[in-house]
């Protein structure tokens, strides 16, 4: 899969794949620019990018407030990852 990430998706990422298998990979993020990334390593990063979708989704609803930022990001990132 080839995709393209932005600075606030490399921020999420780093932040959500720290203390993973997976954090290495973020030093080949840079922003805009298109990376080839292999099923094996899209679907689980998308599985954690989507616990966080849930997590802020699931806040935002206890809290009755609109979702946040990183809740967006996390959302859109599942959504790039799926395509």
């Amino acid at each position: 899969m080839k995709v393209k990430f932005n600075s606030k998706e490399i921020d999420f990422l780093k932040e959500v794949l720290k203390n993973t298998e997976f954090f290495s990979l973020t030093s080949e993020l840079v922003e805009n620019q298109e990376l080839e990334l292999d099923n094996n390593i899209v679907d689980p990063i998308r599985d954690l990018c989507g616990d966080e979708e849930v997590i802020e989704v699931q806040n935002a609803e206890e809290r009755n407030i609109i979702i946040t930022e990183r809740g967006k990001i996390a959302t859109d990132l599942v959504d790039k990852l799926y395509q």
